[in-house]
């Protein structure tokens, strides 16, 4: 999901709510007044990262990409999205996943023919099966795990990373050493649970 000329001035802050969960990307249908995160991901959606692949010229190259505000007025963003908490107004109805795939499967093609789903997506969707998890899903927890690796191996190589009544506290090495009359444990035992206790 894009963003109007008028939120981009707030940069870099602006775009960190975002937390990659991909579904504001994926094509919508309503029902009633209800709108629904269909299983078909925007041809320009990077499907592994949920990252799009024409974030700069996305208005240009898709005129049904919506910027923030647009997506918040036609309900295109689900309970979860920061950007939901963040902006939208009290009385905003969120997307919904719960539509029963499996019920309107039959349909298949006529959906992705109104929905203008390419030829390889619709295959693509079709293999995989109306109770398969959907892609963005997969995706996002591709990314929080790696995330997750990444945050663990800054931890291992942070010196000073002492762990105590439950919070992780960063010190100065040789203040600790001071404090607690002994050496400091290898970073990898730290890693492996070993506990430091220090006054503090």
């Amino acid at each position: 999901m894009g963003q109007s000329s008028q939120t981009e001035s707030n940069g870099n802050a602006h775009e960190q709510l975002c937390n990659k969960c991909g579904k504001c990307c994926y094509k919508k249908i309503i029902v009633g007044r209800t709108v629904f995160i269909t299983p078909f991901p925007c041809e320009f959606l990077d499907t592994h990262s949920n990252q799009c692949t024409i974030y700069e010229r996305r208005h240009e190259l898709n005129p049904y990409c919506l910027s923030i505000e647009e997506g918040l007025k036609v309900s295109a963003f689900p309970a979860d999205c920061p950007y939901v908490e963040a902006q939208a107004p009290p009385s905003y109805k969120p997307a919904k996943e719960s539509w029963d795939w499996e019920q309107e499967w039959d349909g298949f093609d006529d959906l992705a023919d109104d929905l203008e789903v390419s030829k390889e997506m619709r295959e693509k969707i079709r293999a995989r099966g109306p109770l398969a998890v959907p892609m963005y899903t997969e995706a996002y927890e591709r990314i929080r795990a790696s995330e997750s690796l990444k945050a663990s191996a800054l931890a291992e190589n942070a010196p000073g990373m002492i762990w105590g009544n439950s919070a992780a506290r960063v010190l100065d090495a040789s203040a600790v050493e001071e404090a607690s009359g002994d050496e400091m444990p290898s970073l990898a035992a730290l890693a492996r649970g070993a506990l430091l206790r220090v006054p503090l």
